[in-house]
Formats: structure tokens, C-alpha cells, sequence
């Protein structure tokens, strides 16, 4: 079981990508999907400049109970997750 995080296109609203999130625990991943109380609250998602090293990453998925994804891209498959 896996959560994700839906980007959204800042002028048409219309769905840009789904990223897959993996930084949770199943059972963190379990309350989101059967509860509204007690689970992960998504705190921030920032995107940084990268300039022109595409390998530093450029987005940090973060939740209120400390856990990030942090991502080259949208698309990176190989993320750090704290």
C-alpha cells in the first residue's frame, strides 16, 4: 500500500502528476485511508531552484510528524526519505 500526493497546475487546476509516497509506514498509510483523525498531516511541499546541477534535489514533500520525501523531480524514482 502506497499514498500519493496529487500536483496540481497552478492556473488551470488541472492535474499535472501523481508522486507516489513512500516515506510513510504502512500503518501511517492505513489510517489516512481509513480515518480522518490521527493520520499524517501533509505540513509543506516546496519546490527549490536547482540551477543547473540536475541532480541536487528540487522538491521536499513533508508531513507534521517530521517524515519528508525529498525528490530531484516529480518523476525521481530514487528520492531520500527522512
Amino acid at each position: 500500500m502506497q499514498g500519493e500526493v496529487l500536483l496540481l497546475d497552478s492556473k488551470s487546476g488541472n492535474l499535472h502528476s501523481s508522486i507516489p509516497i513512500l516515506c510513510l509506514t504502512p500503518n501511517e498509510l492505513t489510517q489516512m485511508k481509513s480515518s480522518a483523525t490521527n493520520i499524517p498531516q501533509l505540513a509543506s511541499i516546496t519546490w527549490f531552484g536547482k540551477g543547473d546541477d540536475s541532480t541536487t534535489p528540487s522538491l521536499a514533500i513533508c508531513y507534521r510528524n517530521g517524515k519528508c520525501q525529498i525528490m530531484r523531480d516529480e518523476q525521481d524514482e530514487s528520492f531520500v526519505a527522512v
